[in-house]
């Protein structure tokens, strides 16, 4: 006969492996016919959420990049104990080198089968945005990938906190720094953040560590507003731009080394290693002397105190602040009692304008959240990537009005959400914005 203490371990280890064979069953993954991915991802608040930086992989063309990074992935997940159907979202920026159809297709075409080996195995595939890129940080890879993964709290994956912050960990990987939330954590997402002016002159926005220090110190000023600090940070994007040089014609490389320098220094400063970072480089905002744009995600390290109780069934959910103004908030707190809900990204092909396709994109997405049972109200995160063709002013002032009819509308919907908005160089097919949000329910 089995020991008794030999019985409690085999237990313990079957129970592990058996969670390690369908991490999917915990999030609810909403399928979308004819895609290789899904359209939503629902992660209830028992679920821990796992945050990764961007992998870029080693080889010869696109597709053998991707699985190469896609392997890197997914050794570092299984080191932690995390399976690759544990993912829910998934982001790749394709470097491409032009608007052209033909070679769009190929580039996506690559990036496709890479991922359905990936995760064609899934019951139902992680939802997925993809688009084309300027450049990334290492000058020889055409592709990165970035992940965010649901794993319940019993699964046995173990992190190390971040200094006092025991809802915020940091798991023990080789390729890529991976960051996990503990089960029912209330976190803040911010809007994408760009720098302050150096000076009163036109365009005098510095360099680019200038403007990266500048744009993490505002993002610091925003998690002071709910009581964290950069201690609390388990996620970090950054989207960066090559200068505009007068009368250079010439594509401009992007100064990731004057970033990295000024990105690290933050972090020490602040006593801690970097989080985990998805970084890549496109257009932007480089036309207004803007180089470099910056995201948080934070996790409360006490969220037994924001469950905002006694509010109504909307700010139960999450609160917003920023600039009254402002036609969308700095910042989210999301409460520990809701579900989060990862949205693929979304385009529309059927139009030939900014603007149309911006009204389109939305009505898709609005009956990918009526499935999911999310409303506009409750759609905290929106992102948009746009493809400019006649100007950036024309083109973005373009989308700023589609996006104002489903949002701060006060007869429609008042709501703000925190939102980044980056011009970047491609769009799949002749789709010219792509549209991805995170909603509560």
């Amino acid at each position: 006969m089995m020991p008794k203490f030999e019985s409690i371990l085999s237990t313990i280890l079957v129970l592990s492996l058996t969670a390690s064979i369908s991490w999917a069953q915990f999030a609810d993954i909403e399928p979308l016919p004819g895609a290789p991915y899904s359209s939503s991802a629902t992660v209830p608040p028992t679920l821990s959420k796992v945050f990764t930086g961007t992998y870029t992989g080693s080889g010869t063309g696109r597709e053998a990049q991707a699985r190469d990074a896609l392997a890197q992935m997914k050794d570092d997940f299984d080191k932690t104990g995390i399976g690759m159907d544990a993912v829910i979202n998934v982001r790749g920026y394709l470097k491409v080198l032009s608007t052209d159809l033909e070679e769009n297709a190929t580039a996506m075409a690559e990036w496709n089968a890479a991922f359905n080996d990936a995760f064609g195995d899934n019951t139902l595939p992680p939802t997925r945005t993809t688009f084309g890129v300027y450049e990334l940080a290492d000058p020889e890879a055409v592709i990165a990938i970035e992940a965010v993964a649901a794993v319940p709290a019993q699964s046995g994956v173990e992190g190390v906190p971040f200094n006092a912050n025991p809802k915020a960990l940091t798991l023990e990987t080789e390729h890529q720094p991976v960051s996990m939330t503990a089960p029912f954590s209330s976190m803040v997402l911010t809007s994408g953040i760009l720098a302050d002016p150096v000076s009163d002159e036109p365009r005098a926005f510095g360099d680019m560590a200038q403007q990266t220090t500048s744009a993490l110190k505002k993002l610091e000023a925003a998690l002071r507003h709910w009581g964290l600090t950069p201690q609390d940070v388990v996620y970090v994007r950054s989207l960066l731009s090559p200068e505009v040089i007068e009368d250079v014609t010439e594509p401009v490389p992007v100064d990731f080394a004057g970033y990295q320098e000024a990105f690290d220094a933050y972090w020490a400063s602040n006593f801690r290693d970097s989080p985990p970072t998805a970084e890549f480089a496109a257009p932007g905002f480089n036309s207004t002397g803007r180089i470099v744009e910056i995201e948080f995600y934070a996790v409360f390290p006490d969220s037994a105190s924001h469950t905002f109780a006694g509010d109504d069934s909307l700010s139960y959910l999450h609160r917003r602040e920023g600039s009254e103004t402002s036609f969308l908030n700095r910042s989210a707190a999301i409460a520990r009692d809701a579900s989060m809900v990862w949205f693929a990204g979304v385009i529309d092909q059927t139009r030939d304008h900014i603007h149309s396709q911006a009204v389109n994109a939305l009505l898709t997405l609005e009956e990918r959240m009526m499935n999911a049972g999310v409303s506009f109200e409750n759609i905290v995160q929106l992102r948009a990537y746009l493809q400019i063709e006649n100007g950036f002013r024309t083109d973005f002032n373009d989308w700023n009005t589609a996006y104002k009819r489903f949002f701060n509308a006060p007869s429609v919907n008042p709501e703000k959400p925190i939102r980044t908005a980056f011009p970047v160089i491609s769009i799949p097919g002749t789709a010219v914005i792509e549209l991805e949000a995170i909603g509560v329910k």
